[in-house]
């Protein structure tokens, strides 16, 4: 990754100034085993080690510590897109775990909310990028019934990506759908309503042509895909510092945009805070017991 220090702040990019590859960045030059696409849907707390099972019931992995960067796998909202109970109060259940600390810190993530929307996005190269590279704005707000935001993300090499932020109402009013492509349904084999899919882009690329905006190229390197964010925007009280970390006899941490830092809740610069912080409290809490 890339570390840039100016004016009191670190700016922190993965490889070649992208965002997208900032956690395989952060973790390149690190001793530890990496499993990308492999959708954690059980866990289990035996022999004082965590361990993680995919979709199929085979184990991912162990480890001394569970850390918990998305807070899915103890929230409620868990049942509503895959079914069951989260995998990390399953699993405080059926080990019978008691820890003080791990029962409230379940409960204050559980009265967490967040506002979803649904992000139809793409990606174009050359004279179709050009229209949108020289719009006057890299994210604009909008006062709209199906749209409230449109990001333009401009490329080096004259390429571009546009995504269209639903607003919170139009993607309650469309549950059940997530995109094919989404991760939800693709790793997580959640249950979309692909039929829905092709109208809920048209409505949005519609109410797109009335923003006075260039309509969607013609000829997309990929694109226009739809993906529901259920969780991108959390709300609420963010998950108290004191209750991130559960050692003694169950060894969970919570990191994320989801936890209290000094930045937003609900922000990149909140999870990257946090990830940092735990990892260093995690070290202390180790060394503290030799």
């Amino acid at each position: 990754g890339t570390f840039e220090e100016g004016e009191g702040c670190l700016h922190v990019t993965g490889e070649g100034n992208d965002m997208s590859n900032l956690a395989a960045s952060l973790l390149s030059n690190a001793n530890t085993k990496t499993r990308y696409s492999s959708m954690v849907r059980g866990l289990a707390r035996t022999n004082n080690q965590w361990q993680l099972f995919d979709k199929g019931g085979s184990l991912l992995g162990s480890a001394d510590w569970l850390i918990v960067a998305g807070s899915g796998v103890a929230h409620p909202r868990w049942t509503n897109t895959f079914g069951g109970d989260p995998p990390l109060v399953a699993a405080i259940q059926a080990s019978q775990l008691e820890n003080e600390k791990l029962n409230r810190a379940l409960e204050a993530i559980a009265k967490q909310e967040a506002s979803p929307i649904l992000a139809v996005f793409w990606y174009c190269v050359g004279e179709e990028a050009n229209v949108w590279c020289n719009l006057p704005f890299a994210v604009a707000e909008l006062d709209n019934d199906v749209l409230s935001k449109i990001c333009v993300q401009r490329l080096e090499s004259g390429a571009c990506s546009v995504v269209l932020h639903s607003t919170t109402e139009f993607a309650l009013q469309n549950t059940g759908v997530y995109g094919k492509s989404s991760s939800a349904a693709r790793v997580g084999d959640a249950t979309s309503d692909a039929s829905r899919e092709d109208i809920i882009i048209g409505n949005m690329l519609d109410a797109l042509a009335g923003v006075n905006l260039p309509p969607i190229p013609d000829k997309c390197e990929y694109g226009p895909l739809l993906h529901r964010w259920g969780n991108a925007f959390p709300k609420g009280e963010a998950l108290a510092e004191e209750l991130s970390l559960c050692g003694n006899n169950v060894n969970v941490a919570f990191c994320g945009d989801y936890t209290e830092t000094d930045a937003r809740i609900g922000s990149v610069e909140a999870a990257l805070l946090s990830g940092t912080e735990i990892g260093n409290r995690i070290a202390q809490h180790e060394s503290d017991k030799d």
